[in-house]
Formats: C-alpha cells, structure tokens, sequence
C-alpha cells in the first residue's frame, strides 16, 4: 500500500472549534429537533469530540406520552443526552447549577416562541452567569471575538464553561423594528441584544431568518389559506382596499388562472370601463368550482418578506457552530442574516400559482386595516404579529447579500417548498 493511499485510509480529523465540544440544545419544538438533526448529521460531527444534549421539561421526561417516549428513545439512539430544565418554573439559580453541572460550551435556545415574559433574559443571565473564565478560552477564539467586544465589562468569572450563545432571536431584525415595532411586544428580545452587546464573557450569534416558512403556510397565519373544492370564488372571503376619506372600504378579489401572473391579471381587472369588469366577472365564473389556494398581502402586493424552512436555520446554525475560529466567514457577537427566499407578496401569489397549478385568489389586508384589527382586540399576539409585518421594517433582506448565500449553503425557496407540500 502507497503511502498516500495510506494516509486516505486514515485521515486526520479537521479540528472543532472549543464551543463545539459540548452543545446544549433548549426546546424539541420544529426547530429544536431540526437543529438536534443538522448537528449530528454536520460532516464535522463527531460523537467522541462534540457532546450534545437536549433539554426538556421535568414532567416531559418523568412522564411522556407514548409520542414523547418514542421520541426521547430516537434522541437516546442518536447519542443526544436528555436532560431536565424548565424555564419557566425554574429560577435563575436553578438554571445556572444546571449549566455549570452540564459542562456545556455552547448554549442553543430553540424554543421560545411563545414563552411566558421574562423567560428569555432569564436564561440569557443565566448563561452569563454560567460563562467560563477567560483561560477556558483558547485564543483562536478570543482572537475572533475581539471584534466587536472593545468595551468589555468582564465581571465575575462565571465558574462554568459556557462561552457560545445562540439566543431564541430566530426571526425579524429586532434592532430595525425597535421597541415601539409591534406594539412593544419584541422589548425582551432586544433586552437580550443589550445583555449581550454589554458584556464580554459570552460569545453570541443571532441568526435573522424572517419568517419561518411553515409559519407562513400556516392557516392562522392568513397569507395561504387552501379553498375546498367545489366552494365558488364569487363567495369568497375578499379583502379590503383603502378608500378616500370615511368611505367604507371596498372589496375585492383578484383570480389568477394557471400560467397567469399578478401583474397581467392585475391589467386585465384594472383597465377600465365595463369590458374590464366583464372580463374579470368571465375569469371568476369559468373558474368558479376549481380548486384554489387564497393569497393575503400584509399591507400591498409590492411589500417584501423574507421566509425560511426550520431544516435550513438548523442548517445554517450548525454551520456556525462548526465554522473554524479565526475566520473571515464565521459570525461571532453580531445577528446574521439568511434567507430561504426574498419576494414581494406578488411574486410570492405567482410562485404558488405556478408551483401548484391552481388558481389563485388574491387579497389585501392593508395597515390601517390590521392596526384597527389589532387595536379591538390587544391581547391577540398573532394580530400584533401581522401589524409588525405589515409595516414592514426588519422583516426581508436581499437573498443575495445573506451570510447563507456568502457561506453558499443551498437554500429551500418557497416554489420548493410548494411543490412538495401543496400538490
């Protein structure tokens, strides 16, 4: 045997960085599992060098149901240690013995979507709390953090090992919504950014993805809502346009056939006159029984939005995690930005209709709209969701110009994802 041949057979590992030798993940939600997946699937994976464990619930773990149990012992298979945490219930104290008897180097929170207010500074005190001390450091990595941390406030040294965060900021850029965005129901996310951004014990990354794409998919959500078949477009739930002064606002809907785009329709409906309206009265009736999928625009059909499928944020966060220290590509005490895909609400109507050969029913929900909705009833966070989007700041960013797209990592688009879940 040569000697190459022999080196081939034997090949030296690639070196992890430090954060990735002990990786605790928080939540077994869409995300959570996706991100158990893509770390033990990453090429750089190693169980003998990276350790990863999963946090879940006390009661999830002593008592699960038949799902839950099935679940857990495919976790157990895959070498992922499960351990118990709960948030919520447990105090800060709590949750800093846990990390520091863990011996994780980096902390990933994949669930908090939802979580009671104050669950996200909580963790993120304790985490920094938990921070190991700067000789646990090696100095590749203090090398690359330096950047970004000139005003470091080193406090205590934490007596644990942690020295990677990735926060629950999976998402909007927060930074550019601000707090007043959304009616301040994303304060404690930018708590968090400033807990951060004040200290120098925790490296961090924040991974800005827009909109889950399931989450758009979703029929509570409101942009895709699947019609029956046989159910006439003519009674369909339309939307609403804004009109002068105190008119009431005026309905109306949008069909698009098979091969048919938003800007061509849109011209056929808009000319004028009543051979404009004839048309459109032909389309929806030749149409009238057909299978459709209904489109809803936050606000206008030329507003951006920004989605991502959960297997590429787990993708790309695992990416991260693995990326070497010192280097130019790899993100360290600032958001990144990635994207499945970046369209108007326009586009994003054509790309269903032409992914899944229906016709499609087009709408608007506009601002003012929404805020009104939002304002009778407060205490809904998916209508004050709905404003944030709608207003349209910190919620897209070109594709093009992401960290995803840089680093190359191949995306999921929405026409992807439709033609396999929509046909």
């Amino acid at each position: 045997m040569s000697e190459l041949e022999h080196e081939n057979e034997n090949p030296i590992p690639i070196p992890i960085p430090h954060r990735a030798t002990s990786i605790l993940v928080i939540g077994a939600g869409e995300l959570g599992t996706a991100i158990l997946a893509a770390l033990t699937s990453h090429p750089q994976y190693d169980p003998s060098r990276t350790k990863v464990a999963l946090a879940l619930r006390p009661t999830t773990l002593g008592n699960p149901t038949p799902e839950k149990r099935a679940q857990q012992d495919r976790f157990r298979s895959q070498a992922i240690d499960l351990v118990a945490a709960d948030l919520e219930a447990w105090s800060e104290d709590e949750l800093v013995t846990m990390l520091r008897a863990g011996g994780y180097t980096t902390v990933l929170h994949a669930g908090g979507f939802g979580a009671a207010s104050g669950t996200m500074t909580k963790l993120t005190r304790a985490v920094l709390r938990a921070a190991a001390s700067a000789s646990a450091h090696n100095s590749e990595t203090e090398m690359a953090s330096a950047k970004g941390n000139e005003h470091r406030n080193e406090g205590e040294n934490g007596n644990g090992n942690v020295e990677f965060y990735v926060p629950w900021q999976f998402g909007a850029d927060y930074d550019t919504i601000t707090r007043a965005g959304g009616q301040g129901m994303f304060s404690e996310q930018l708590d968090v950014r400033d807990l951060l951004r004040s200290q120098g014990k925790v490296d961090w990354v924040i991974v800005s993805c827009g909109i889950f794409m399931s989450f758009l998919f979703e029929e509570f959500w409101g942009v895709v809502q699947r019609r029956r078949e046989g159910v006439s477009h003519r009674k369909a739930d339309v939307a609403v346009e804004p009109q002068q002064g105190d008119q009431p606002a005026k309905e109306q809907v949008l069909i698009l056939s098979p091969g048919e785009t938003a800007q061509t329709a849109q011209t056929d409906t808009e000319g004028g006159g009543a051979g404009a309206g004839a048309g459109a009265g032909a389309r929806k009736n030749s149409d009238s029984t057909q299978p459709s999928i209904q489109i809803t625009a936050l606000n206008s059909w030329d507003d951006w939005i920004t989605t991502t499928t959960a297997t590429d944020i787990a993708k790309c966060t695992a990416s991260i995690l693995y990326s070497p220290d010192p280097h130019p590509h790899t993100p360290i005490n600032q958001p990144v930005y990635i994207a499945g895909d970046t369209l108007t609400y326009g586009e994003f109507a054509d790309t269903i209709a032409r992914a899944t050969g229906r016709s499609v029913t087009r709408r608007v929900w506009p601002l003012e709209y929404l805020r009104e909705e939002s304002r009778e009833d407060p205490e809904d966070q998916l209508k004050r969701y709905r404003v944030v989007f709608a207003e349209g700041r910190g919620v897209s960013w070109p594709k093009e110009e992401t960290w995803s797209a840089e680093a190359g990592i191949e995306m999921e688009t929405v026409e992807e994802w439709a033609r396999k879940n929509l046909t």
